[in-house]
C-alpha cells in the first residue's frame, strides 16, 4: 500500500514565531520597566527635578524649557531605541512584521525631539538677550544714579563751604569789630582827657564808633553867617583841637562838613558845595599850623544830607550847621 504524501510546509517562518516575538519583545520591555522604576538614584533624580525646575512660564502662556537633565535623557532613550528596534522584532530570515512602524514612531519621536531642541535654543538665545539688555540697563541706571549722587554731594559739599566760609567771614568780621571798639574807646578816654586839659570839652561833641572817634564842632561859632572863613575864636578852638590830632598824625583823620536845609544864597551854588569849602577850610588851617600829614587827611561835604537833629527848629538847624573831625583806629586806617 502506497504510502500518504505529507502536505509541503508552506514558506517562511510558522505564523507561532510572530506571535512569541512580540510576547518576548512585551515581557522585555516589562522587565526594562520594572528594573528601571526599582533602582533609584536620589542624586540623579534631583538633578531631573533642578531640570524641570528651569521652565520659565512667560506672558501669553508661553513657556520655555532649557538644556537640562530631562532632555538630555530623553535624547539618549531615543538613541538606545534605535539599537533595541535594530536588534529586536525580526524574523528568522531576516524580515520583520511590525519594523515599519516602529521605525515610523521613532521618526516622529526624532522629530518632536528636534523641535522640542530649536525651541529651547531659541528661547535661551531670546533668554541671553533680554539678561543682557537688562543688564546693560541696569548699569545705565546706575550710572545714572551714580552720576546723580556725586552731583548731590558735590553740591551739598559746595553749599557746606560757602556756609562755613560765610560763617569764617562773619566771625573775622565781629573780631574786628570788637577789637575795633576797644581801640576806639582807648582813643576817646585818652581824647576827653585831653580835651578836659585844653579846657574846650563844653565847645565840642565826642563820640566814638569801632571805626573811628569823632570830634564834632559847632559852625555857628566856626563861620560867619555864609561864610567859609575861620573866625578869630574859631581858629583858637582848632588850634586847641590840632594839638590834640598832633598825637594821631599817623593815622586817617577826615574832616566833614555839614549845613542845615535853608536856601543858600551865596557864592556857592549850593549848601553841598558851602559844606565842602567849611570842610577844607579848617584842614587848610590845621596843615599850616599843625605837623600834620596830608597824605594822612581828607576831606569831603555833606551839606544837609546828614542831619545831626530836626531842621524844623533853630536849634536843630544850628547843630546841623558843623565840622566833624573823624580820627580813625589803627584797624581802620589802611581804608
Amino acid at each position: 500500500m502506497a504510502k500518504k504524501q505529507e502536505d509541503e510546509a508552506p514558506a517562511g517562518s510558522p505564523a507561532w514565531m510572530a506571535t512569541f516575538s512580540d510576547l518576548m519583545n512585551l515581557l522585555l520591555c516589562f522587565f526594562i520597566l520594572l528594573f528601571a522604576s526599582s533602582t533609584i538614584d536620589a542624586e540623579k533624580l534631583q538633578q531631573i527635578s533642578a531640570s524641570f525646575s528651569k521652565v520659565s512660564i512667560f506672558d501669553g502662556g508661553s513657556f520655555s524649557l532649557t538644556k537640562g537633565i530631562a532632555v538630555n535623557a530623553g535624547i539618549s532613550q531615543l538613541t538606545n531605541m534605535d539599537n533595541y528596534v535594530n536588534s529586536q522584532g525580526r524574523n528568522a530570515d531576516g524580515s520583520s512584521d511590525n519594523l515599519s512602524e516602529i521605525k515610523e514612531d521613532k521618526k516622529q519621536l526624532v522629530d518632536s525631539d528636534q523641535e522640542s531642541k530649536e525651541m529651547v535654543d531659541h528661547t535661551n538665545e531670546s533668554e541671553n538677550t533680554s539678561s543682557t539688555d537688562s543688564a546693560s540697563s541696569d548699569d545705565s541706571q546706575s550710572d545714572s544714579e551714580n552720576s546723580q549722587d556725586s552731583n548731590q554731594q558735590s553740591q551739598a559739599n559746595q553749599a557746606a563751604s560757602a556756609n562755613a566760609e560765610s560763617q569764617s567771614e562773619q566771625s573775622l568780621k565781629e573780631q574786628v569789630a570788637e577789637a575795633g571798639m576797644k581801640q576806639s574807646e582807648q582813643m576817646n578816654e585818652e581824647i576827653e582827657a585831653m580835651l578836659e586839659s585844653s579846657q574846650i570839652s563844653d565847645q565840642v561833641g565826642l563820640d566814638y564808633s569801632a571805626q573811628f572817634v569823632e570830634i564834632s564842632l559847632n559852625g555857628g561859632i566856626l563861620f560867619e553867617s555864609a561864610g567859609v572863613e575861620l573866625t578869630d575864636d574859631a581858629k583858637k578852638l582848632v588850634n586847641r583841637v590840632g594839638d590834640i590830632l598832633v598825637k594821631y598824625r599817623n593815622q586817617l583823620i577826615e574832616i566833614e562838613g555839614h549845613t542845615d536845609n535853608l536856601p543858600y544864597s551865596g557864592e556857592y551854588k549850593n549848601n553841598q558845595m558851602l559844606s565842602t569849602a567849611r570842610a577844607v577850610s579848617v584842614y587848610e588851617y590845621l596843615i599850616d599850623k599843625k605837623n600834620l600829614i596830608p597824605a594822612n587827611m581828607k576831606t569831603s561835604g555833606f551839606g544837609d544830607t546828614r542831619p545831626k537833629a530836626s531842621n524844623e527848629t533853630a536849634k536843630g538847624r544850628a547843630l546841623n550847621r558843623r565840622v566833624v573831625i573823624k580820627i580813625y583806629n589803627n584797624l581802620n586806617s589802611n581804608q
